[in-house]
């Protein structure tokens, strides 16, 4: 097999490149999404927690009429929370 050296070296410095952008770009998310806590008096754990669940939607892998979704992650959050459901079964 012969391959190109010019070749196999521009694959690279484009994919590198491409890498150092993404990180750049990622590095921007979490400072808007800290700039917002911030600005906000949120907690940066909540905000970014929350912008997990905006992607889910956003990228269709959850929908706001799946009611089991959301029935369970009310049992969760109530389970976790100071007003606590003491039933022991739910309808769904």
């Amino acid at each position: 097999m012969i391959i190109s050296k010019k070749e196999l070296l521009d694959l690279f410095e484009d994919l590198y490149d491409t890498e150092q952008t993404i990180a750049q770009m990622r590095s921007g998310i979490q400072g808007s999404l800290k700039g917002y806590s911030v600005d906000n008096t949120l907690s940066l754990r909540g905000v970014k927690e929350a912008y997990k669940v905006y992607k889910s939607f956003r990228d269709g892998k959850v929908s706001a009429t799946d009611e089991d979704y959301l029935t369970l992650t009310a049992i969760i959050e109530a389970h976790f929370g100071e007003n606590e459901d003491t039933a022991d079964t739910v309808s769904i």
